[in-house]
């Protein structure tokens, strides 16, 4: 990737399909300059020298006449790319706007690349590489969570607790340092004990950061809900009506299902993925279909252990008998094939279930407060992870841990007394390690990897 700083760029930054308002981004050292180059706004230019908006009508090439447009003007380096920069609203109309923008190119300024927007917001220090990723992360939201996570990141979410614990790092690192200027001597700048002692700090703050980072559930990403029970319980039924279409084969003979079935739909929270499985049931090893019956088992339990949430499905006034259902999915008891008028809850003694719910797909009884129940759920499992976008949390995984390997190395070599330039040798590493998951140490190929998947005028 090539740094460009010097010369002019512009683009389209409301997108290519038409709207009410448009918006074209322009900068460079010569914004103002190459706007001077238009007559028509020649003289509402001359004080520009703070930033301000300005209203005009901006004459387009012929056949065209004009559009009025108002440019906010940023003339010095405060602006989002940390240099002068312009930016022109005017009507969404997309060859409006391409004839804008040719006639920008025609009196000096460059066509914008996909991101290079924000990687010179990036490279003039105006935003950490976290936050260029919380940008793509916004353009890229496909919920209402995700784009809550894109946000709050590229609020400094993640930036602020890096710059905190690097900051510590850095001020442990001098006080070090400065005592091996007087190793000679009879003076002790920071004692061994407190040297641990801020190590250890720095330890469980990169491992809640990592932590954080490994539990977080990529917000595009489906939760997967399994629905289980005895066969002929209704869960396919129940898929149906959740999804709002036939979807899976009901039929009143026991067994119907064999294998598994998975649907996705979103919701307000997030996606759900909704899987459908095979009744429970014994294996008869003198069935002639044993071997069928087998595997429909096996994948049932495969799907359970990948399940973030279990759904266990019990025909109405049927024992609801705990089942052996693994530990690391949430079990709520839904009650099937109720009655329409159906007014009694399932007996609240029933401890072993996080949730129970009474539901009808016959009578559409139920569903939606089902649906609604499982979108609150998904809202209150995503508030219990860190606010971390998907390209970032890729990333940073392996740079935490490099940090987190080096950070115990250097309280090991504290705690044995291996000396302190192997103390400071780890924690410059360390600080190295935090300083890529920044973008404060980068290589062109991390660059090309993030900003080549934005659009152009981003």
């Amino acid at each position: 990737m090539q740094f460009d700083l010097e010369s002019t760029i512009c683009a389209i930054a409301s997108g290519q399909q038409p709207g009410h308002r448009g918006a074209i981004r322009i900068s460079g050292p010569e914004s103002l300059a190459i706007l001077q180059r238009f007559e028509h706004i020649q003289t509402k230019l001359n004080d520009a020298n703070t930033p301000r908006r300005i209203s005009l009508d901006w004459q387009l090439s012929p056949p065209l006449s004009s559009v009025p447009v108002a440019l906010w003007i940023w003339p010095t380096q405060r602006s989002y790319t940390g240099m002068p920069s312009v930016e022109l609203h005017t009507i969404g109309q997309p060859i409006i706007l391409q004839s804008i923008v040719e006639q920008l190119c025609m009196n000096g300024a460059k066509l914008a690349q996909p991101g290079e927007f924000t990687l010179r917001a990036f490279l003039a220090g105006r935003m950490d590489l976290t936050q260029c990723e919380a940008v793509l992360g916004v353009i890229e939201a496909k919920s209402e969570m995700a784009l809550d996570v894109a946000l709050r990141q590229l609020g400094g979410g993640l930036s602020q607790p890096l710059k905190e614990l690097r900051t510590s790092l850095v001020e442990l690192l001098a006080d070090i340092e400065a005592g091996l200027d007087f190793v000679d001597e009879d003076i002790e700048f920071i004692s061994p004990r407190e040297v641990q002692n801020r190590l250890t700090d720095a330890t469980q703050q990169i491992a809640l950061l990592l932590a954080q980072i490994q539990q977080r559930r990529i917000a595009n990403e489906a939760a997967k809900v399994a629905l289980v029970g005895q066969p002929n319980a209704g869960k396919s039924s129940l898929l149906n009506s959740i999804v709002g279409r036939k979807v899976a084969i009901v039929n009143e003979q026991a067994g119907t299902t064999r294998d598994y079935l998975r649907v996705t739909t979103p919701l307000r929270y997030g996606k759900v993925e909704w899987i459908d499985t095979a009744g429970i049931e014994e294996v008869d090893d003198n069935s002639t279909i044993a071997s069928v019956t087998t595997s429909a088992q096996n994948y049932r339990t495969e799907q359970l252990l990948q399940a973030d949430l279990i759904l266990y499905c019990v025909e109405d006034k049927q024992p609801a008998t705990p089942n052996d259902f693994p530990h690391n999915a949430e079990v709520w008891l839904i009650r099937t094939k109720c009655d329409y008028d159906q007014s009694r809850l399932p007996d609240s003694s029933q401890t072993y279930f996080a949730k129970q719910h009474t539901t009808s797909s016959h009578h559409s009884y139920g569903i939606q407060e089902l649906i609604e129940r499982v979108d609150d759920w998904l809202r209150q499992r995503n508030e219990e992870f860190a606010a971390v976008a998907p390209l970032t949390a890729t990333r940073c995984v392996s740079l935490l841990k490099a940090a987190s390997e080096s950070i115990q190395a250097a309280s090991e070599a504290t705690s044995h007394r291996l000396g302190d330039e192997l103390v400071c040798g780890e924690i410059r590493l360390t600080l190295d390690h935090l300083g890529q998951v920044a973008g404060e140490v980068y290589t062109d190929d991390v660059l090309d990897a993030l900003f080549s998947r934005f659009c152009i005028g981003k």
